[in-house]
C-alpha cells in the first residue's frame, strides 16, 4: 500500500502500527503522501513557460515565517497558481489579468482563497496590482436573508423570555455575518450601540 491508501484505510493503519508494522506514526505518513502530491503537482511544471514564476513562488512558499505553512496548505496554493497559469495560456513575457483570474475563477470557484497567495506573490514579483474579484453573491441568497430576518423580527415580536433572546441572537447573527454560537457568547457590556 501506499501512504496515501494507508491514510485513507485508517483503521488498517491503526492495527498496523500497533503491531509495530508501520512504525511512522500519522502526522508523518501524512506529511509523506502530502509531500509526494506536492512533487507530481511540481513535476508539471517543468517546460513551461511559466516556470520559472512558479519555481520563485514554490521558494517564497518554503522561506521560513512566524507560523510555517502546512504541507497541505502548499498543495492547495500550488494547485492553485498552476490551474490559473495553464488555464490562461500565458507565454512567457505574458502577464496575468484581472479578466483571466475572473475567467478562472468562474471555472473553479474553490480556489479562491488558495488563488490569494499566488496573485499576491505575482503583484509583488511583477510590480502588478491584481486583485481577485469579489465573490458574487447571489440575489436569491440576499433575498432569502432578507425572508429570514423579517420572519425572526414578527417572531421576536410575538415571543418573550429565552426564545425572545435566543431569536434576538439569531438576528444578531445574520445580520453581522458571525457564527450563531458567538453572538449567544454576547452580554450587555458586549454590544455598542454608538
Amino acid at each position: 500500500f501506499s501512504a496515501e491508501e494507508m491514510r485513507r484505510m485508517g483503521q488498517i493503519s491503526l492495527f498496523l502500527s500497533d503491531f509495530g508494522y508501520l512504525t511512522a506514526d500519522a502526522h508523518a505518513r501524512e506529511m509523506w503522501t502530502v509531500n509526494k502530491l506536492i512533487a507530481k503537482k511540481i513535476e508539471v511544471i517543468v517546460g513551461q513557460p511559466w516556470e520559472s514564476d512558479m519555481r520563485q513562488f514554490l521558494a517564497s512558499l518554503a522561506e521560513p515565517r512566524d507560523k510555517p505553512l502546512s504541507p497541505r496548505s502548499i498543495k492547495s496554493y500550488i494547485s492553485a497558481a498552476i490551474g490559473i497559469l495553464t488555464h490562461s495560456g500565458i507565454g512567457q513575457n505574458e502577464k496575468l489579468t484581472g479578466k483571466i483570474i475572473s475567467s478562472y475563477l468562474r471555472t473553479a470557484p474553490g480556489q479562491r482563497a488558495s488563488l490569494s497567495a499566488f496573485v499576491s506573490f505575482y503583484n509583488e514579483r511583477h510590480k502588478s496590482n491584481l486583485q481577485l474579484p469579489r465573490k458574487p453573491k447571489s440575489k436569491a441568497s440576499f433575498r432569502k436573508t432578507v425572508d429570514e430576518l423579517a420572519d425572526l423580527t414578527v417572531a421576536i415580536e410575538k415571543s418573550s423570555g429565552i426564545k425572545k433572546r435566543l431569536r434576538i441572537a439569531k438576528a444578531f447573527s445574520i445580520l453581522f455575518g458571525v457564527p450563531f454560537s458567538t453572538t449567544l457568547k454576547l452580554s450587555r457590556p458586549d454590544i455598542k450601540l454608538d
